[in-house]
């Protein structure tokens, strides 16, 4: 009887993981939510805001239904919004890292949770997230300057070929995978050391030492660990996740 009491263990075990892995997956959902909500109202703060006491008037450009900011409005707004946000979650973040790694053997989140507070106190919920910010506001901020630039090329080509015939959506999914996959590419090194930083703490301590760290054992090139994976998935995520998010926009705007 004990095999077959070790085989339902088993599959307890591995539904349990199932089911915190769809957790953790639907977290993404709130957290997108909440990441396009705060950049909206930031956007629309600061193509608000008056200029030698008038109000801007280019507040929307002709291929998007956001408002039109300048490059350093861009970075600022998608930086500041995904470092907010990415405050809000990285307890849920860091479980999660935890939790679905092989270094550690939780049996459910509630035991990844009391054992790192009894080992690392509060603090420890937000483990590796001075290297998350310098990842993620770069990367938000870079991606938001890099989309918008790409609209606006994209919509100046079409307007002036008559051969380049793009309709609204196809140029916002272009533009999202093109933003996504430079500004994943720039930032990688960062999430890199972030991971790192969750998942063995005592051997990566700040971002600094664990840049050292990375250097001196496995040159430049392991600063690139991971990165291919990262940048496709990045890319073909933010194409579908921003183009849906514009359309959205569109249509609330037209049935107002």
């Amino acid at each position: 009887m004990q095999p077959l009491r070790s085989r339902d263990e088993a599959a307890q075990g591995s539904w349990s993981a199932v089911v915190a892995r769809n957790c953790f997956r639907r977290l993404n959902v709130p957290g997108a939510a909440m990441y396009f909500t705060v950049l909206n109202e930031a956007r629309i703060l600061m193509a608000r805001r008056k200029v030698n006491g008038e109000e801007r008037s280019d507040t929307v450009s002709g291929t998007s239904s956001l408002p039109k900011l300048s490059n350093t409005e861009n970075l600022i707004a998608g930086g500041a919004s995904r470092a907010a946000i990415g405050f809000l979650m990285m307890p849920a973040t860091v479980i999660k890292v935890r939790y679905e790694s092989d270094l550690y053997s939780y049996k459910s989140m509630s035991q990844a949770f009391s054992s790192i507070l009894r080992a690392e106190g509060i603090r420890g919920l937000w483990a590796g997230f001075g290297a998350t910010a310098m990842r993620d506001a770069p990367l938000a901020g870079l991606y938001v300057l890099f989309y918008e630039q790409s609209k606006t090329q994209l919509g100046e080509l079409k307007s002036k070929s008559a051969h380049f015939d793009l309709n609204t959506p196809t140029i916002h999914m272009i533009s999202g995978m093109l933003a996504g996959f430079l500004s994943t590419t720039i930032t990688h090194p960062f999430d890199m050391l972030k991971t790192r930083m969750q998942l063995k703490p005592a051997d990566y301590r700040n971002v600094v030492q664990a840049a050292r760290k990375v250097f001196f054992e496995e040159g430049m090139v392991g600063f690139l660990d991971g990165i291919i994976v990262r940048t496709v998935r990045k890319s073909i995520h933010s194409a579908i996740s921003w183009t849906v998010y514009e359309e959205v926009v569109r249509y609330m705007k037209n049935n107002q």
